[in-house]
């Protein structure tokens, strides 16, 4: 692939009746969004700038994300940071449903279970984890979870292998360092802790985690210590530097990402293209589309 990808046209080579002939499909218009903004006579000089600007920033993951959008060529290498304000996943799990509410709201009637949130925050305020699982268990539309540990007896937290609810996110949160430990459930996807939660915590997290594609550590270092302990299972590894108008400098880090590879880093950082390209794009590739069909309906009226 070149640097800016222009329209093609391919030909698809199928069995026909004799004395036909292949005839020509032009690709798949969303495959082209980047060719039909830089051939776009309102934004072409100004979206070819854009684009150089993107991958002078090659090591940044909202570099990777926007070229993808634009359907152009990312760079070859891994990136190696992300800026934490693209870092809405934790917010997801942060600004979560209380399940209190929730289960209110249920209880009077002003929601079913099929109104369940994406995402529900549970607050642990004793040891017991099995009360907590029976809760998650009783319905299979809670997806993803945030746990704030505040055990305020000061005990021992272990995660049960018994009833384990079929979670594909987990944040696990603590108000102070408390012992935690056990086995997290295996259908696990992503996971984020903070605040002196451990992966050497979780028992056999490289086995125990089989389905897990990305593991989150947030906490201001620069020497984070998760890296030997789930680099068996998700090779890659990348920091996140603080928000831009932060009083932390860009020399610290305030979180690393572990993951598999970089179809998850999607979900775990959220950018999106300025609002005047996005909307050209939709435009354009509206029309595009309008034209793909026209060009081919006239084929099939012509070679019935």
């Amino acid at each position: 692939m070149g640097e800016i990808c222009y329209p093609l046209y391919v030909k698809f080579l199928y069995t026909f009746p004799r004395g036909t002939r292949p005839f020509p499909i032009k690709r798949c218009p969303h495959l082209l969004k980047s060719c039909l903004l830089v051939e776009d006579p309102l934004f072409k000089s100004e979206a070819i700038r854009y684009i150089r600007r993107l991958k002078r920033d090659s090591h940044s993951v909202e570099s990777h994300l926007l070229l993808e959008k634009l359907s152009h060529e990312t760079p070859a290498e891994l990136p190696a940071y992300m800026w934490d304000e693209s870092f809405k996943l934790w917010e997801r799990f942060c600004t979560a449903q209380p399940y209190s509410d929730f289960k209110e709201r249920l209880y009077m009637g002003e929601c079913a279970l099929e109104d369940t949130f994406s995402y529900l925050y549970f607050i642990l305020e004793s040891p017991n984890i099995g009360d907590l699982y029976a809760k998650m268990n009783y319905s299979s539309y809670f997806v993803n979870a945030t746990i704030f540990l505040d055990n305020v007896e000061d005990c021992p937290v272990v995660f049960p292998a018994e009833n384990m609810p079929s979670l594909k996110g987990l944040a696990i949160s603590s108000a102070s360092y408390y012992s935690f430990g056990g086995t997290l459930p295996p259908t696990l996807e992503v996971l984020a802790i903070d605040n002196g939660i451990y992966p050497d915590q979780i028992d056999d997290i490289d086995k125990s985690l089989p389905s897990l594609e990305a593991f989150i550590c947030r906490g201001t270092t620069n020497d984070c210590i998760c890296q030997e302990r789930v680099c068996s299972l998700l090779p890659n590894m990348l920091g996140m530097l603080p928000a831009k108008n932060s009083f932390l400098g860009y020399t610290t880090w305030v979180g690393h990402v572990y993951y598999r590879d970089m179809n998850i880093l999607s979900e775990i950082c959220e950018v999106s293209l300025p609002e005047r390209y996005q909307n050209r794009l939709n435009f354009l590739q509206a029309e595009e589309q309008m034209a793909f069909k026209a060009e081919n309906n006239s084929y099939f009226n012509e070679y019935p």
